[in-house]
């Protein structure tokens, strides 16, 4: 949250965050920041900026993660139905490193059969988007064992459902002007090594990032810009367990330096989620104006969604 310095001023706010900062607020009346109450409902949290660039990013192995979550059936179905996942996700991300896979596949937007070419790369960022969503992810154990054995067409499908509803609402020049002063700079070359070095996801998204910024105008932020941000305000972080591109290690640094602070990871969840229970949270700490009390027992009961094992008709061969 780069804005907090300044929105602590506010009795009572409710930011909705995104990834590349504060989307929404409705603030009160001013008082002075002892008197503030903060709700952070995932996404990027003070601390290591450019952690969106990080191993966690970089990582991004929670497909195979979340298919052998202690979830009892759930976790027994995935793995009956997908034995050998791990070595398909490898060999298929070979394959496609190899030589773009050229397919058709039906957008389901428009009800039209396209013919789709697919890189590595774009594979590896349709991964990444499809891990922010339950309802995506869902089908990723299914998708990506078709796509092993060359029917590529269900994965773009999917893929591009998750994405079409994006392209609307992330405003791309506000992105770029927001990565290129405050994260960019402040990512080193031995960062990228790193944390990319022998991951799935490599360092492609960095890369383009730090090619983007060359040509974009940017602000110029001070050096101490990404030093933690210390206030003794009342301050919720809710975050996702397997969040893939603000995971819950950057609330628990964000609240060594927030002594009135309080972190609730949920499990089986990702990056965009909305649960009554949350909700419930929510407003309950609004209305206290603390983090002390909360009764997050309904947080236990969220489960995820069970895993698609089989494809629908309209997406079978």
């Amino acid at each position: 949250m780069r804005l907090l310095p300044s929105i602590f001023r506010y009795t009572i706010l409710f930011a909705l965050g995104s990834t590349i900062g504060i989307a929404n607020a409705a603030p009160g009346s001013q008082k002075p920041a002892s008197q503030t109450a903060s709700v952070e409902t995932s996404r990027d949290i003070q601390g290591n900026w450019h952690g969106i660039f990080n191993s966690q990013l970089g990582k991004l192995r929670l497909v195979l993660k979340i298919s052998k979550a202690p979830d009892g059936a759930l976790r027994a179905e995935c793995n009956e139905a997908f034995p050998k996942l791990r070595a398909e996700f490898k060999e298929l991300t070979s394959k496609i490193e190899k030589q773009p896979a050229v397919f058709e596949s039906t957008n389901l937007i428009n009800g039209k059969r396209e013919q789709i070419t697919l890189s590595r790369n774009i594979f590896s960022e349709q991964i990444r988007t499809m891990l922010y969503i339950p309802i995506y992810w869902r089908w990723l154990p299914v998708l990506i064992h078709e796509a092993n054995a060359n029917n590529f067409g269900p994965f773009a499908s999917i893929a591009f459902t998750n994405l079409r509803p994006l392209i609307g609402q992330l405003a791309g020049g506000m992105s770029l002007s927001v990565v290129c002063a405050e994260d960019v700079p402040f990512i080193t070359e031995d960062e990228i090594k790193r944390d990319t070095a022998g991951t799935f996801y490599g360092d492609y998204r960095v890369r383009t990032s730090i090619k983007a910024c060359e040509q974009w105008p940017r602000a110029k932020v001070a050096t101490t810009f990404s030093e933690p941000v210390k206030s003794d305000a009342p301050i919720l972080m809710i975050t996702g367990e397997l969040d893939p591109v603000a995971p819950p290690w950057l609330a628990t640094a964000a609240a060594r330096v927030l002594p009135n602070s309080r972190q609730i990871s949920i499990r089986n969840t990702g990056h965009y989620f909305r649960f009554e229970c949350l909700e419930n949270l929510s407003a309950e700490f609004l209305s206290k104006a603390s983090v002390k009390g909360l009764d997050i027992s309904c947080v236990k009961d969220i489960e995820r969604l069970p895993f698609i094992t089989k494809l629908p008709p309209q997406l079978a061969k």
